[in-house]
């Protein structure tokens, strides 16, 4: 039928798994070269991660992950690393080298750095996996207000909850 069906949940299929989301706020990342496994992440509310290739299933609730490895059917859900403590909102950095910094958690491998010129992120402007709590923000496109998201990555890769910052991106003092 090709009627919508507004009871049925939104499913995100990947390669080895099936994710069923119901009222929640998930990220989900697909094997890559750099990770060879697919990952969910849930911020709020429930999922259920299903292993196609091994058909099995495991639920995630707010504040945990899992990995999918397709030749094995157990998955673990994970506890999220917490959103690491970032500078207030606000702060000015300066071009060319505008180095944003930011406390390390313990047990991360890496963090996640996302830029966005709009509050809801619609449009992504910069995302860098870096290995230390700090990014170089000056090759942002321009000046002015950015917001600002950094997480924590796990040695799994999964990762964690987000923080929330802005900045606003100038000139060096001497122009």
């Amino acid at each position: 039928s090709d009627k919508p069906h507004p009871n049925k949940p939104v499913e995100v299929e990947t390669l080895t798994s099936i994710i069923g989301v119901r009222g929640t706020e998930f990220r989900v990342a697909t094997a890559d070269a750099a990770f060879p496994y697919d990952r969910a992440e849930v911020i709020q509310g429930q999922v259920s991660n299903i292993n196609t290739w091994k058909h099995s299933e495991i639920a995630l609730s707010a504040g945990h992950g899992a990995v999918v490895d397709p030749n094995k059917a157990e998955m673990q859900a994970v506890a999220l690393l917490p959103a690491p403590q970032v500078p207030k909102q606000g702060m000015v950095l300066r071009r060319p080298r505008a180095i944003w910094q930011f406390n390390p958690v313990p047990g991360a491998v890496a963090y996640r750095v996302i830029a966005s010129g709009d509050e809801t992120f619609n449009t992504i402007a910069y995302s860098a996996k870096v290995t230390k709590p700090e990014t170089d923000l000056g090759q942002l496109p321009s000046n002015g207000p950015w917001y600002l998201r950094a997480r924590a990555i796990n040695p799994q890769g999964l990762e964690g909850l987000d923080a929330h910052s802005t900045i606003e991106l100038r000139q060096p003092a001497w122009i």
